[in-house]
């Protein structure tokens, strides 16, 4: 973040790695996190974390999407990051489907106001995916509104177990040692003693 940064600004972006797309004025910002309780009794004295089970966090996001020609002019302050916004409307929509369609994990970083100007509620979060994305046009931009649900990493952990050696070779039923070969004798029917 440079000194303009701090100064004025920093605009919402939603990225993969060095893939951005810069959102143009976020009209709405909605973070979500809710848990589920059970609806059953629980005994006196009982652990009731036990019962409470965390649901993914959600953002919702109204914004504009717009070229980099009209969102330079909307944000003077914030020009200098405008200015690396490359991508036209149609771009950013692709990129954006895209993103839902291939379940990428993504970074929302919510527009950051100075403290000089202005206090904002500031989201960052990561390892997001879209979940819902629906499009408005109006007369010089579109009007994007995304859901995003925080996707749950969990992480392996393994750990080599060095079992003991078994005493004595055991042989599974119907296996005989190497070497000697093991022939069965044919069942024997009971109507053979019945023959004449």
């Amino acid at each position: 973040m440079n000194l303009q940064d701090v100064l004025f600004g920093v605009p919402a972006s939603i990225s993969q790695g060095a893939d951005e797309v810069i959102l143009g004025p976020v009209t709405s910002e909605d973070g979500n996190y809710t848990a589920s309780v059970t609806k059953h009794a629980i005994e006196s004295g009982d652990t009731v974390s036990d019962h409470v089970k965390n649901n993914p966090d959600t953002i919702s996001i109204k914004t504009m999407l717009a070229d980099r020609d009209i969102t330079d002019y909307a944000a003077v302050g914030m020009a200098a990051r405008f200015l690396k916004d490359r991508l036209t409307v149609k771009e950013k929509i692709d990129k954006l489907k895209n993103w839902k369609n291939a379940g990428e994990l993504l970074k929302y970083s919510g527009p950051m106001f100075s403290s000089l100007m202005r206090t904002g509620f500031d989201i960052m979060e990561t390892d997001l995916v879209i979940t819902s994305l629906r499009l408005a046009r109006s007369d010089s931009a579109v009007e994007a509104s995304l859901s995003l649900q925080k996707v749950v990493i969990a992480k392996s952990m393994t750990k080599e177990i060095k079992l003991p050696q078994a005493a004595k070779q055991t042989q599974s039923k119907g296996q005989t040692e190497k070497g000697k070969t093991s022939v069965s004798p044919k069942p024997k029917s009971i109507l053979s003693n019945w023959s004449a």
